[in-house]
């Protein structure tokens, strides 16, 4: 990351930091992902105190886009992590009078439902034009930091149906991947759609799509600007530098085009660095990349446990078959594996 970005993005966390707060707003959170080349909605925060003057400006300015078909309205607190819950978010029409009743009416039902919360200001964002709810229209985009692997890229189908998804085929709609991956070096695109079943909904074509929704050659440079960013503030990284603990973007959305852009963000950081404790990969090298393998407990009735290991194995190949024992008392054979 080039020193202007890295130092835009230390301006917002050391801000943050200033207020007494490790957790992000949702503004700050798209200023971090602008600076890092992340695409963002248009976006103005206007606070909540003495507002009116600054709240119709702030509007015009963002409906003043041919583009501009209305307004996202968000309240900002960083005590309020899920703004439908406090009435903190409401739709608008490109009508400036109609957008500014709706901020007066966020902030007043945000002051009924939740009294004691700290109001940082309201967030004002363009609305995006995608079609929310449909296989392949978002994505989940998120960074953390593991004390013993480090930063690390979580890329996944994302929307509300996010947890459905993962019902449905646990494990196997997320890939995850260290962000010092040599993968994210590569300037030529890779096959994202080869990542699981799941990512050819989102970068194949398909009976459902003539186009993939999210074109591969244009999502690349945001998921290596993604790798980069973790890596950057990760917790091993330079001396005085604070720590992006996490940010998780949902929905990143996929747009008309093929490009994408982030709608919903939450992040936390931290000024103090973890000791990171490192960890002998020797130590563990059989138990990674094992010759042969004995499973006991598997059920050749039911799915338990040891039976959901050996399919593992099975399917993963990392064990060439014949070297993979599966010990039972009776069986004579467990998904065609002789015991």
């Amino acid at each position: 990351m080039d020193e202007g970005r890295r130092k835009r993005i230390e301006e917002i966390l050391d801000g943050a930091a200033a207020a007494g707060r490790n957790q992000l707003l949702e503004g700050e959170v798209y200023g971090i992902l602008d600076a890092a080349g992340i695409p963002v909605p248009r976006h103005e925060t206007v606070s909540v105190e003495g507002t009116e003057p600054a709240l119709e400006p702030a509007i015009r300015r963002l409906l003043d886009a041919e583009s501009a078909s209305g307004l996202v309205v968000k309240i900002q607190s960083p005590e309020i992590l899920h703004k439908t819950e406090a009435g903190g978010i409401a739709f608008a029409s490109a009508d400036p009078a109609e957008a500014v009743a709706a901020c007066r009416a966020v902030v007043t039902r945000v002051r009924e439902r939740v009294p004691d919360a700290a109001l940082s200001g309201i967030l004002l964002v363009e609305r995006v034009s995608y079609r929310p709810n449909l296989p392949g229209s978002e994505l989940l985009l998120t960074l953390r930091q593991d004390a013993a692997l480090g930063p690390l890229v979580v890329l996944g189908i994302g929307g509300v149906l996010t947890e459905w998804y993962g019902a449905l085929a646990p494990g196997r709609t997320t890939w995850i991947a260290s962000a010092r991956d040599p993968i994210f070096e590569a300037e030529t695109v890779a096959d994202l759609a080869a990542l699981g079943p799941a990512f050819r909904l989102l970068f194949a074509p398909s009976r459902l799509h003539e186009r993939a929704p999210v074109d591969p050659e244009s999502f690349w440079p945001v998921l290596r600007a993604w790798a980069d960013l973790a890596r950057t503030f990760a917790a091993d990284a330079a001396e005085g530098r604070p720590v992006l603990e996490e940010i998780e973007v949902n929905p990143l959305a996929a747009l008309p085009g093929g490009g994408v852009t982030a709608l919903d963000g939450i992040g936390r950081f931290a000024q103090e660095r973890p000791r990171i404790r490192r960890r002998r990969i020797d130590k563990v090298h059989n138990l990674l990349a094992p010759r042969s393998v004995a499973v006991i407990g598997a059920s050749a009735k039911a799915m338990n446990p040891g039976r959901i290991i050996l399919r593992n194995l099975r399917t993963a190949q990392g064990v060439a078959y014949g070297k993979i024992f599966p010990i039972h008392p009776k069986e004579e054979a467990i998904d065609s594996i002789p015991c």
